[in-house]
């Protein structure tokens, strides 16, 4: 009878402590679920923001072939004013030369 109940009173705690653990298991659960998601909120956040940044490199990207371009043009006119220059103060030495000589 004693064995009995010392069993009872056994079974009894063993109940109340694998509740205690059931439950503790379970907010865990929740825990874990609402990390998940907050986790899985950040990766979709991160995931458009990584999109935006290649559009946005990929823009630069084209920014700076069409600005290396003009910059090529405008060296190549840079070059090609200083040669009318050139030819420009050359004639008008030759043409001071011929005034000078009068």
């Amino acid at each position: 009878m004693i064995a009995s109940a010392f069993w009872k009173l056994s079974w009894r705690k063993q109940n109340i402590s694998q509740k205690k653990l059931i439950k503790n298991m379970r907010r865990k659960i929740v825990e874990l679920e609402e990390e998940l998601r907050v986790v899985g909120n950040n990766l979709k956040s991160l995931e458009v923001s990584e999109e935006k940044a290649e559009a946005r490199a990929e823009f630069a990207e084209r920014s700076v072939q069409k600005l290396q371009k003009e910059v090529d043009r405008l060296e190549d006119e840079l070059v090609n004013e200083k040669e009318k220059y050139k030819n420009i103060a050359d004639e008008m030495d030759q043409a001071f030369s011929e005034l000078s000589g009068f």
